[in-house]
């Protein structure tokens, strides 16, 4: 890979045999993004105003979208644009079932992946404003039983450790994956005794959904949840501490409740044998609920919008519901660890930056649909993008237009 600028190639290159690359990968993404070009004229954007969310402005991005979803075969897209205490543009596009052509709105469900990590991270911040452990507690302090595959580390992990992707735990997603129906929470947990640690703590970014998700349980356990019922524990947990104060009212984990209401999305993912997008059934993606904590959560647009507003508001839902504190808050969007020269990663969150300003963000895949959150407290402004397309690049792409568009990039 490299970068072509004014008839000029920049080509980095390295050498490694493949497991060193698995280990290092983050390591060698700092390097690769560390070069400056002195042919591209850096922009500060830092000082900057952005312009008002107009509706020549907001036309101009929906014919972006319009666009891109063709170019990109994207079935269906939704999204919602916060400012302030208030959801300001919510809109979908294109269809939620490509068979019966149903449209996709603001309302429509979809699964948001990954992008339910931060969701995790508020509630355990909302237990430590509460002394039911802190973000410092070992883990062997909550569950006395957990282990990994080293012994020190065992002691030494933190609920904070849990959710950094900064512990040296590498990606072992397909592991899961195919074990995934007879995998239980308490079964989650228990598969990390067989983690080997790439790299040292706080040495690279290693991402880790087995971390997350037992995160997730571990904190309600210490909430009082039992042994053997973990799932249901932080199911629980999470309806009445984040979802219900946020009225996140249609956010659900329950495909039986999905399966209910009408206005959900069917997901579709890239066949690699025809070349094109094949429905995915739900009984597969239903294979993600043990990882409920890292990624398995329905929402729409409109319920994230709730969630932005609550972050923007540093912690204080659109109805004045006050949900974390905004000191715990806070500790979520410290950077953990370097992914690149620009981004770390906080606590379920990607702390990054747009020519100088704060964004904070994440994405989120499940074997048919993509999600992408964002958000920047400088400028007060927020957007989530929901698309029922694995992998679509769809979502980050709006994200990135709508910022070129505020600041006339």
């Amino acid at each position: 890979g490299g970068w072509l600028v004014d008839g000029t190639a920049y080509v980095v290159a390295f050498r490694s045999d493949l497991a060193v690359f698995q280990r290092r990968q983050a390591q060698l993404q700092i390097i690769t993004t560390g070069y400056d070009i002195f042919a591209l004229e850096k922009v500060d954007l830092s000082e900057a105003e952005p312009l008002p969310l107009s509706d020549e402005l907001l036309a101009e991005l929906e014919a972006y979208i319009v666009e891109k979803m063709e170019e990109l075969e994207v079935p269906g897209v939704a999204i919602a644009i916060v400012q302030g205490d208030e959801i300001v543009y919510a809109e979908g596009f294109g269809v939620s079932n490509l068979e019966t052509e149903e449209e996709v709105t603001p309302e429509t469900l979809m699964m948001i992946g990954s992008s339910t990590k931060s969701l995790t991270t508020m509630l355990m911040g909302s237990l430590v404003d509460e002394g039911v452990f802190d973000w410092d507690t070992p883990v062997v302090e909550i569950l006395p039983s957990f282990e990994v595959l080293d012994p020190d580390i065992t002691e030494q992990i933190t609920m904070r450790n849990l959710v950094c992707a900064c512990t040296g735990v590498p990606r072992r997603d397909v592991e899961w994956i195919f074990n995934a129906d007879e995998l239980t929470a308490e079964g989650v947990i228990e598969s990390l005794a067989t983690f080997e640690f790439f790299t040292d703590f706080g040495e690279a970014f290693q991402y880790s959904n087995q971390m997350v998700a037992a995160a997730g349980y571990i904190a309600a356990l210490a909430a009082g949840g039992e042994y053997g019922n973990l799932y249901e524990a932080y199911v629980e947990l999470m309806q009445e501490r984040i979802l219900d104060p946020m009225e996140m009212s249609s956010s659900t984990f329950s495909f039986d409740e999905v399966r209910k209401e009408e206005n959900h999305a069917t997901p579709y993912t890239l066949d690699l044998l025809t070349g094109e997008y094949v429905e995915v059934p739900l009984e597969r993606e239903e294979l993600l609920v043990s990882m409920a904590p890292a990624g398995s959560m329905w929402s729409n647009v409109l319920d994230m919008g709730n969630y932005l507003i609550t972050e923007l508001n540093e912690g204080v839902a659109p109805n004045g519901t006050r949900v974390i504190s905004a000191e715990n808050l806070a500790v979520t969007w410290e950077p953990q660890i370097a992914i690149s020269s620009e981004a770390s990663y906080g606590l379920g969150w990607i702390i990054d930056e747009y020519k100088g300003l704060r964004v904070i963000h994440h994405s989120g895949n499940t074997l048919g649909f993509t999600s992408a959150l964002a958000f920047m407290p400088d400028i007060d402004i927020g957007i989530s993008v929901l698309t029922n397309q694995q992998g679509s690049l769809l979502n980050e792409a709006i994200r990135i237009r709508l910022l070129e568009l505020l600041f006339e990039q």
